[in-house]
């Protein structure tokens, strides 16, 4: 498909139909080199242009959350069991008789607070006389109800917002008092809505709920527009139009509803996130890929600037962190490597270089691929110097080794630069062949320009 250079494109709808033909053809979306060769096809002559990919894509609205009041605050009343006898309890249902309402001055000017019947009071009253078997306690000011009616006592409890002080589980009895409520911005890094259907349902609220970025969601952001609506159509939308069956199963035996198209909707998100940085810092055109990678997760992590007119030649990589949950792109720009090779994550939050997984999945790959192996990769993987593993982080400014101050807090002893990985749960399964920081942490550091393997 040619387009005049002159003439703007709608780059997101061209992406869109090109990912709709390639499943048609192949029964998968575009990968992020067949995104990124349509972004440099389409972008025109104005190669400082910026934009995302948006339109036709569910946009996240925030995570959907649950939080607990404490349980005296914003609710009605509480219920308890009181015991008695042998072992013998009744539910005793308390709740303000009056409120306080400011205060009133009498005649000399003195002030003095002011009660009254709180508005609620008189329904409650008459919501407990419908309970069976239901008794004032005026010594203990309090109503009471048998034990064996515990089922009107719950609808009771959940109809108006009584807090359960009941012994242990105290969440799992108050579930009725949670509030679902949307988080004013969505994950770092999400867009679009990319949330996986749980295959069980919570184990409090017994309700489904999504897995998003590690945490759970509970309510994805999907819509099947009408064909009145047709002005909203998304991506989602001409699927289910072209009967497209976007399901999976993965390697596991799972079954994913729309497993692909969720699949695609994280890839937009994670180019979205690269298009940032998708830029020369010198004269703001857009980079172009220096080749193909070395059997790398992506197949494009290089890029260099084009412009005949920039005095900036170097090869630029740019390829998303490993951890999952940090959604940050990797620029050589702006970090320096560890001591492995890798370039280190700039977010605050994450610091993350190098795992022996990843290294090992690497040379696995490289293996099955017959492309050349590093000897550092083998010695990497060989004697586990995966740092993400031992507990090491190391900082993007100046490369050198950081310090644990406390758990999972890291400090550079050179730069104003601090981790605090304390969200990630990190394993840290190879802790016990930690390296001890020197005095002098820049004598751990070495240029890794000769053994750069990952590319």
């Amino acid at each position: 498909m040619n387009f005049n250079p002159d003439i703007f494109v709608d780059i997101s709808t061209d992406v869109v139909i090109k990912a709709l033909m390639t499943y048609k053809e192949k029964q998968r979306f575009s990968i992020e080199g067949e995104l990124l060769a349509t972004v440099l096809n389409d972008i025109g002559r104005d190669k400082t242009r910026r934009f995302k990919l948006s339109n036709y894509f569910e946009k996240c609205e925030g995570r959907l959350i649950t939080d607990f009041p404490r349980c005296n605050w914003d609710t009605e009343g509480e219920i308890k069991k009181i015991y008695w006898g042998d072992n013998q309890f009744y539910y005793a249902i308390t709740f303000p008789l009056m409120e306080k309402w400011g205060y009133n001055e009498d005649r000399w000017g003195n002030r003095y607070d002011r009660f009254e019947k709180k508005p609620r009071f008189d329904e409650l009253k008459e919501a407990v006389k419908m309970l069976p078997g239901r008794k004032w306690n005026a010594e203990k000011e309090h109503w009471g109800v048998p034990s064996n009616y515990e089922n009107q006592v719950l609808e009771f409890a959940e109809k108006y917002r009584f807090c359960l002080e009941f012994e242990g589980k105290k969440y799992e009895y108050n579930t009725h008092l949670a509030r679902f409520h949307r988080e004013k911005e969505p994950p770092l890094g999400i867009s679009f809505c990319e949330g996986r259907l749980a295959n069980k349902p919570d184990s409090l609220f017994k309700n489904e709920f999504w897995w998003c970025r590690g945490e759970k969601c509970f309510n994805k952001c999907e819509t099947i527009h009408t064909t009145e609506e047709w002005e909203k159509y998304t991506l989602l939308d001409f699927c289910e139009i072209l009967c497209f069956n976007t399901d999976e199963t993965n390697r596991m035996g799972d079954f994913i509803p729309k497993g692909h198209y969720y699949q695609f909707i994280c890839l937009i998100n994670r180019f979205n996130r690269l298009l940032e940085k998708i830029y020369c810092f010198d004269c703001k055109h857009i980079l172009y890929p220096v080749d193909t990678s070395h059997f790398a997760a992506y197949a494009v992590v290089r890029f260099h600037c084009i412009n005949e007119n920039c005095s900036n030649n170097d090869d630029i990589y740019l390829n998303h962190c490993l951890n999952g949950k940090c959604n940050n792109i990797i620029d050589s720009r702006v970090s320096k490597k560890c001591d492995n090779g890798l370039f280190i994550c700039d977010n605050e939050e994450c610091g993350c270089c190098c795992s022996h997984d990843m290294l090992s999945r690497r040379l696995t790959n490289l293996e099955a691929t017959g492309g050349y192996i590093h000897d550092n990769l083998q010695k990497c993987v060989k004697e586990k110097l995966g740092h993400l593993e031992r507990g090491e982080h190391f900082c993007y400014k100046c490369g050198a080794k950081m310090k644990e101050t406390s758990n999972e807090i890291f400090q550079c002893p050179n730069c104003n630069v601090k981790y605090n990985t304390t969200k990630n749960n990190f394993k840290r399964p190879h802790i016990h062949l930690r390296q001890t920081v020197t005095a002098n942490n820049n004598d751990s550091y070495r240029s890794n320009d000769d053994c750069d393997f990952s590319y």
